[in-house]
């Protein structure tokens, strides 16, 4: 293995290591303080949700090559999946107004 690929998987790990620390910090900071009283349980999974879709995007991305085309894929499933959970939190605001 050449020096260049070295560096690019240590850099991938490092990159990993810090989007778990964000979520991390993230599911933190949403239940200590005030924010913890002001966002309901639907608001905590969308700021979770779209937080973790940028990092993972900017993630897979960022990094070309086999190697790393699972992270593309993680980024695909879970763009989806939150197009299809925020569609569905918008049609039941929108179906069971009083």
């Amino acid at each position: 293995m050449n020096q260049k690929e070295f560096l690019k998987e240590r850099n991938s790990d490092w990159s990993i290591l810090l989007i778990i620390a964000n979520i991390t910090l993230l599911i933190i900071y949403m239940n200590v303080g005030n924010l913890k009283d002001e966002l309901t349980s639907e608001g905590k999974f969308l700021w979770l949700s779209m937080s973790v879709n940028v990092l993972l995007g900017f993630y897979a991305f960022s990094y070309h090559g086999k190697k790393y085309q699972l992270g593309k894929v993680f980024f695909i499933l879970l763009s989806i999946f939150n197009v299809l959970c925020y569609s569905v939190l918008w049609i039941s605001s929108k179906s069971f107004r009083p």
